[in-house]
């Protein structure tokens, strides 16, 4: 139910007041939001240039160095996120530098720029960031010098305005509303109004409003825009007909005005560790009652004062309140409370936080980046080469956050996990470029992992603002029986097959490795892929006569697909290349949950080879 009259286009007052509100609600009361994903150090960072749009004359900005601005207090500004389509004119050149910090006619910029400028003066910000407006696009130097900071500029940023629905710099950020999806007043009078409510909020959810309008607008169609709305704090989605809200916290539109809280994982907490097993023993005990008995030696100071002055029923009043009892509603809540969000957001947080050590643990890291990395594979590049470096700065703020070593898309804590990737839809000529074939990077289409195990049914919960838990009936006959069951880990006996020995021919930009040489110490096996379950990276030749596996990875989870299999075991099929020894190039992907099949490879996997090499 919309609780105010909605204006017809994106631009209205009633729009920004709105945007207003929530920002501010957001900067006060989101928790999540107040915590800032990059080390202390850079608590103080400011872009080298941004654009100062508070001038007085409105039609027109300028350029200003951060460096001269006062210091006293951290530098508040907006920052832009857009497709360039080619039409992007006014650029940042090193010869018109002066220029632009004297003056820009606002007239003289696209459109996407133009409604930026209007919506930070609206919301009350004085700066603004725009890629070609703050970088100079023909000095390779600046450029140098600059890109390596653009994932602060983003993550520093009090909200990033997203032009979402724009395909290229001439769409600009507003556009007119459906009315037909706004509240229709019939009537109206002192007493009573008739209305016809809009289907919003009631019959199209705001999950839906997201997948139809965000996910499957222009914008986040490209590859070097996910990291910059992963990375921004808040997001204001400039969409058709919609403007739609998003942080750490919460998502919320003008249908939708407070918000709704994203969903939690109920089995893991926001940092990645699981729920230790005196943990999920509490809550199943059935000894807790609301009574207890008492006993004299543990009367409070208050009832031994009574008793001092002649209070004697306490002696013989055998019970007392439990002041340690806490129902089971009260008891999910509070695990909730600390548990990982769902989605990107919450796939960032927990590895961003990730202090996990266990392999079940560390499965959970894996989950989390290849629910990114899913996410951002199936975005278009014009640049193949730059595959990795549009994620880079994601990468790089989990490397400093964890001290996990990022390795061409991978992690090397997590490279018995991460290297199980797969291809989903059909295998191509592998492309020319500079990405090692163990990478995902290194082929085209969208990226899968198989290690997924069915969700439980209550990974989808939420708290609501009273953080009560709303999942479960009222009755205590409707409540499941066994908590452990819901929020335990279902991995186990986890086996890692490979050890890690070195990387060479490395690659290394801004501190991340982006291409190398893998050096393994592992198993290799001339297995019957016919026995196996076989998915190929890249287009086969007509033999596989010379292919060899390398077991990477067994464990059992009767949730992974095909559930209820008692074990499964998982690797990759490797491709020697032609007169290098011990030297190999990864084509596909195995696994099989066949249990007999699974324990005859592991009884007989021999001796451990170091110094295998994958490139």
């Amino acid at each position: 139910m919309v609780e105010h009259e909605l204006s017809p286009t994106t631009r209205s007052s009633a729009t920004i007041q709105w945007l207003k509100n929530i920002l501010d609600t957001c900067q006060t009361e989101h928790k999540d939001c107040r915590e800032k994903i990059f080390p202390k150090a850079q608590n103080n960072f400011r872009p080298t240039r941004v654009l100062d749009i508070q001038q007085n004359d409105t039609n027109t900005i300028r350029l200003v160095v951060t460096s001269e601005l006062p210091t006293a207090t951290p530098l508040k500004y907006t920052a832009l996120s857009h497709c360039w389509g080619g039409s992007v004119t006014f650029l940042l050149l090193e010869g018109n530098l002066t220029t632009m910090q004297q003056s820009i006619p606002v007239a003289n910029l696209s459109k996407n720029f133009q409604d930026a400028i209007i919506i930070t003066r609206e919301i009350g910000q004085r700066y603004l960031w725009i890629d070609s407006l703050c970088i100079m696009q023909d000095s390779t130097h600046d450029w140098l010098q600059e890109s390596p900071t653009m994932g602060l500029v983003y993550a520093n940023a009090i909200c990033t305005i997203s032009a979402t629905a724009s395909k290229d710099s001439t769409g600009g950020c507003f556009f007119p509303k459906n009315p037909l999806l706004n509240d229709c007043i019939l009537r109206k009078s002192e007493n009573y109004s008739l209305v016809v409510r809009s289907p919003i909020g009631d019959n199209i959810g705001l999950t839906e409003l997201f997948e139809r309008k965000v996910e499957h607008a222009p914008l986040s169609q490209r590859a070097w825009t996910f990291q910059e709305r992963s990375l921004s704090t808040r997001v204001l989605h400039f969409c058709d007909g919609f403007v739609l809200f998003e942080c750490n916290t919460l998502q919320a539109s003008e249908y939708h005005l407070k918000g709704v809280p994203y969903p939690r994982k109920a089995y893991l907490r926001a940092d990645g560790t699981l729920h230790s097993s005196s943990q999920l023993e509490r809550l199943n005990r059935n000894e807790e009652s609301t009574i207890v008995e008492r006993k004299k030696e543990n009367l409070s100071k208050d009832e031994m004062k009574s008793l001092m002055r002649g209070n004697i029923d306490l002696l013989f009043d055998k019970h007392r309140a439990n002041e340690d009892y806490q129902s089971k509603e009260h008891k999910i809540a509070r695990i909730l409370e600390v548990a990982a969000h769902l989605g990107i957001r919450g796939a960032f947080r927990t590895l961003l936080q990730f202090s996990g050590t266990q392999l079940a643990e560390k499965i959970e890291f894996h989950y989390s980046w290849y629910e990114m990395v899913e996410a951002y594979s199936i975005r278009a590049l014009t640049e193949q080469k730059d595959k990795i470096m549009a994620i880079a700065g994601v990468g790089s703020f989990i490397q400093q956050r964890t001290g996990f070593q990022f390795l061409a898309g991978l992690w090397r804590q997590t490279l018995a996990f991460n290297l199980l990737w797969t291809l989903l839809g059909s295998p191509k000529v592998r492309p020319a470029r500079q990405f090692p074939t163990w990478s995902w990077a290194s082929v085209d289409g969208r990226i899968y992992h198989r290690l997924t195990p069915s969700p439980s049914k209550l990974e989808q919960l939420s708290t609501s603002s009273n953080s009560q838990l709303s999942h479960f009936p009222n009755d205590d006959a409707s409540r499941p029986t066994d908590l452990n069951k819901e929020f335990e880990t279902t991995w186990e006996e986890i086996q890692s097959l490979i050890e890690f020995e070195d990387v060479q021919e490395v690659l290394e930009i801004n501190s991340l490795v982006h291409s190398a040489t893998l050096v393994l110490s592992c198993y290799l096996l001339a297995l019957n892929l016919s026995k196996l379950n076989f998915v190929h990276d890249i287009v086969l030749p007509d033999s596989v006569e010379n292919f060899i596996c390398m077991p990477i990875l067994s464990f059992k989870n009767t949730k992974v697909h095909p559930e209820g299999s008692p074990l499964q075991l998982h690797g990759i099929v490797l491709r020697a290349k032609p007169g290098v020894a011990k030297e190999y190039e990864r084509i596909g992907y195995f696994w099989t949950a066949k249990e007999m099949l699974a324990k005859k490879v592991l009884r007989n996997l021999g001796d451990k080879i170091s110094g295998i090499r994958i490139v």
